[in-house]
């Protein structure tokens, strides 16, 4: 399965966001609210999780993330991602 982030404010008036910085707009974030809670039965062990370093591709995976990784391990991969996103 291959979930792809969805658009930010910018996007219905053909704006390019290149840089990434934007947040997702408000119904986005809903989508990934259900989104979350129907992915929540997949058996971790079959994921494979690859973002970019889109904001809105981390804040698309962040609320799954938050369902089947331990703390200390989701603040570890939060902290290279911001690292790696701060490098565009």
């Amino acid at each position: 399965m291959i979930i792809r982030h969805g658009e930010t404010f910018y996007n219905p008036f053909r704006m390019h966001d290149s840089y990434g910085k934007l947040s997702l707009d408000d119904a986005w974030l809903q989508q990934v609210d259900l989104l979350t809670q129907d992915l929540k039965n997949l058996h971790t062990d079959d994921v494979a999780v690859v973002l970019s370093p889109l904001t809105r591709t981390w804040e698309t995976a962040y609320p799954y993330l938050q369902t089947f990784l331990k703390k200390g391990e989701l603040e570890e991969i939060q902290k290279q991602y911001f690292e790696l996103q701060t490098q565009y």
